[in-house]
């Protein structure tokens, strides 16, 4: 029973390795604190690092995604500039053969007006002929008159 009981200078240095222990403890828990505070802060800083790179990343692909749709609109404009451009064709070609058949139609009509002008002007001549053949016949038959009417006149 002589162990049961401690001494003073046993609680007093009990007492001391207790607060050193404590004090020990303390610091160690200190220690890990800052360690964690240090790998928190690592940590967020990486996260921030991770947000900014997927920020600029997002940014980048909103852009790509932006420029996509802004060249499929310019393509879906180019596309219908070019089937206007074709229509444009088509109705040009198609004003250009009409156009080609009221040519040929108009030079066939001025080829019978010209056939038609040639056949009056062959009219016109065979009329200027015929009356100059009856001038030329009354101009006979007077001057046959007015001899015979001088030759009676002598007789």
């Amino acid at each position: 029973m002589t162990d049961l009981f401690i001494t003073v200078p046993e609680v007093i240095c009990a007492e001391h390795l207790t607060k050193k222990l404590v004090k020990e403890h303390e610091k160690a828990i200190a220690k890990e604190q800052k360690l964690d505070d240090r790998r928190l802060k690592d940590a967020w800083s990486t996260v921030d690092k991770q947000e900014k790179s997927v920020g600029s990343t997002g940014k980048a692909l909103e852009k790509a995604m932006d420029d996509h749709i802004r060249n499929l609109h310019l393509e879906h404009l180019a596309k219908k500039a070019h089937s206007a451009a074709e229509l444009e064709h088509v109705e040009a070609v198609a004003a250009l053969e009409k156009a080609q058949r009221d040519l040929d139609i108009k030079k066939q009509h001025v080829a019978q007006l010209d056939v038609l002008h040639k056949d009056n002007l062959r009219r016109v001549d065979e009329m200027k002929a015929e009356r100059d053949e009856k001038e030329a016949s009354r101009a006979a038959r007077r001057s046959a008159v007015a001899a015979a009417t001088r030759s009676q006149g002598e007789d």
